[in-house]
This record gives structure tokens, sequence and C-alpha cells, in this order.
């Protein structure tokens, strides 16, 4: 063997692990996305749950209608919506304390409405909610129920008055209603483009009372999309935390302030789905994040009750497209290589040509790839 053709092989050999190492490392960044449940019985609105994991099996948080895209039939969708959803044995109560003045008619209104419906819908089934109203007065609309749905439309009915009671009036007329054991450990969220001032005397009364039962006070700012510094303050000088409200991706910021669990659980709403028949359609969820990726299709019959039909269900996990054919034709080529070199070494009186080797190599690197194709399309 001459050493130039020493000196070639080497390289090649060089080449092909670099590709092999950093194919590992990517590897190593990818996730998988599993399909709970699928709902196809309000078509052309298409309802999903799917939990995205890492390799470890680790939840991955975080993730908005930005990071994934959406393919029904090959045709990518515009008109979908994605929200984290709480999935856990230990049930939490939150209270929502709205207010309901003339200063909130218009958009500072919708956003409350909006919030505390994109809240409740990311809650868990064992998680408890209250409803209080105030502006001239105080009103518990509903007391601490498992019934979310009821919360909203109680809030979509409630009319706009006047503004007598401050914010601090109200926490203590709360904390006052409910009994120790029952708000302990729970969460109150005011949601107001404002908080008055009051008294220092009962501020600091209302933040010992506060730390006492363990609650976790929000202020969500619904007036404006930049930070209100005196609500902010208020909010802070009680104990709690602020938020300003701006659409549903802040909801992770709510739970960070709230301190509630993840587990890496979605819901997938894609309204406008496709139209009501029976065919067989096949959804693909593709999912882009920082340095992961990840994508799975899953196929299923339009218009039924059924949801996932398992005979049409098809799970990919990992890479797509042209890095898949690359690790797996990598692979192939690699193979053959060290093959060739094994037996010019321990069987072949005559080293074989340069041309030989190289063709047999790519005839490797195509057969990893023809592999990579026929795995994708196994059921």
């Amino acid at each position: 063997m001459t050493a130039g053709r020493l000196l070639l092989k080497t390289r090649f050999i060089v080449v092909v692990l670099l590709i092999m190492f950093i194919a590992i490392v990517l590897e190593a960044q990818s996730l998988r996305i599993r399909f709970t449940r699928l709902t196809t019985t309000e078509l052309p609105t298409l309802t999903a749950e799917l939990a995205v994991v890492d390799e470890s099996d680790r939840p991955i948080d975080g993730l908005s209608a930005r990071d994934i895209r959406l393919f029904i039939d090959g045709v990518q969708q515009d008109n979908y919506s994605l929200y984290p959803v709480r999935q856990t044995r230990e049930g939490q109560s939150i209270i929502f304390l709205v207010r309901c003045t003339f200063d909130m008619k218009g958009d500072p209104f919708y956003r409350a409405k909006q919030v505390v419906r994109q809240i409740i819908e990311r809650l868990a089934p064992n998680d408890k909610v209250a409803l209080v109203t105030y502006n001239h007065e105080l009103t518990i609309q509903h007391d601490l129920t498992d019934q979310k749905v009821q919360i909203n439309r109680l809030l979509q009915r409630t009319a706009l008055q006047e503004q007598v009671l401050s914010e601090q009036e109200v926490l203590s007329h709360i904390l006052s209603y409910w009994d120790e054991s029952t708000v302990r450990g729970s969460s109150l969220v005011l949601i107001s483009p404002e908080m008055q001032g009051g008294s220092l005397t009962l501020q600091q009364a209302l933040k010992v009372r506060i730390a006492d039962l363990e609650l976790k006070l929000a202020g969500i700012d619904v007036g404006q999309t930049t930070v209100n510094r005196d609500y902010r303050e208020a909010i802070q000088g009680l104990g709690g935390k602020y938020l300003t409200y701006r659409d549903e991706n802040d909801i992770w910021s709510l739970f960070r302030l709230l301190e509630t669990e993840t587990t890496g659980l979605y819901r997938l709403i894609i309204r406008q789905a496709h139209s009501q028949d029976f065919r067989s359609h096949t959804l693909k969820v593709v999912v882009d994040m920082w340095a992961m990726t990840g994508e799975k299709d899953i196929a299923y019959i339009g218009a039924t009750a059924e949801g996932i039909n398992p005979r049409y269900h098809r799970p990919h996990y990992g890479y797509s497209g042209p890095l898949r054919y690359l690790i797996w034709g990598t692979i192939g080529a690699l193979l053959v290589a060290i093959g060739l070199m094994v037996a010019e070494r321990r069987w072949l009186a005559v080293p074989l040509k340069k041309s030989w080797f190289l063709s047999a190599v790519v005839m490797g690197g195509l057969l990893g790839i023809i592999s990579a194709f026929l795995v994708s399309i196994m059921p």
C-alpha cells in the first residue's frame, strides 16, 4: 500500500468519524413527541393532547405555537394554538379576583376574561378555581370548584360598575371569608389594570397574613403592555409578584409565578383543519426549539368519535429529511470502508484499486440511504 493511498484512506476515515461525532451530538438533542389523545368529533376543529420529552423522558416545557410547524396531508397549517396543560396528582386552588369597573371597559376587560379562560383551560382536572368580582361591592361569584366551565360563564355575564373598594380592602375581605384550611397554600390571581393605594398599616397586615397562609399572590396587569411601576411596587409590597399580560404565551410566566408544576403535556387546537369526511388523514407535528428538534406523524380517520385508530398509528421519532439520510448513509459508507480495509489486509493478495474502493464506499452509503427510506415508510 502506497503512502499516498494510505493518507487518502486516513483522511476519508477521519471525515466520516467527524460526521458521525456531529450526528451523535445532535442526536442527544432530539425530542420525542407522544400523542395522548386526538379528538375529531368537532371537525373542522381538530384537538389533540401531546407530550414532548427529550431522549431521557424529561418533560420539555416552555413551548409555544411559534416553536412548532403543523402539516395535515402534507399541507402546512397556520390557524392553530398550543398551550401547556397541568397534569399532577396534587390539585391546586386558584382564586381569581377580577376588577369589574367602568375603567375596564373595552380591551382591558376583554383581556381579563381571556386570561381567566386561558388559565382555566391549562389547569389539571383536579385543580379547583373560585371567582370573585369587585367594583362598588365584592361578590363571590363561585366558591372553589373543579367545574371550571362555570367560571367562564359567570365572568361573561358580569356587568361593569363604579369602583369604591380598593384592592387592599378586597384582599382583606377575601382572607376573612374562607377559613385557613381552605385557602392555605392557594394562589390569588388579581386581575386589574392598576392597584389603588391604601393604608400602610393594612398593607403590612395583609403581607403578614398572606405569608402565614403560604399564599401565592400574582398581580396581572391587563391595562397596558408595558410595566406599571406603581402596580408592581404595590403587589411586591404585599409579598406578591407582578406580570404584564399580553397574550397566551405569557401563561408560562404566570405558571412560574405561581410555582405551578408542568409535565411537558400540551393541548393542540387546529382550527379549520379540513372538511368533515371519513377519509384517512395524516397529521405531522414538527418541533424546533433551540438546538432540539423532533417530529411525529399520526394518521386518523376524519369525523369519527374513535380518536386515534391504532391501525393507522405510525410514530416517527428523532430526525427527518436530509439529516436522517445523511446519518444512515454515513454509517453504510463507514461499514463498507472498514470491511474493505480489513479484507485487503487479511485476505487479498493484491491491493484494491482506488476506483473500486471508492465505488464500494459510495454503494455502501446508497444502501444506508435506501435503508433509512424503507424504515421511514414502515407501518
